[in-house]
């Protein structure tokens, strides 16, 4: 999937910049102890978004890393890429 959407940027000619995840995971939990990086972007992401709902579904009881990651990883994109204020 990776490859169909860098072509299509390409051939639209859309600007985009790959970031490797020890960068912006450096960026975004920079100041949380050494631990499993799953649960350190669910504290990142909790603390920079403290009302979004982590959950995979509505059934679940546990916060998904996956939307962890992709909150914290849009906002990365925004903030240090972008340079939005």
């Amino acid at each position: 999937g990776y490859g169909l959407l860098e072509m299509a940027c390409v051939f639209i000619e859309i600007p985009y910049k790959n970031v490797h995840p020890k960068t912006w995971k450096g960026v975004m939990c920079n100041d949380l102890p050494k631990m499993d990086p799953k649960k350190k972007s669910i504290i990142a992401a909790k603390r920079t978004f403290p009302t979004v709902d982590l959950k995979k579904t509505a059934r679940c009881t546990t916060d998904h890393d996956g939307k962890a990651d992709s909150l914290l990883l849009a906002w990365y994109g925004l903030h240090k890429v972008l340079g939005v204020e």
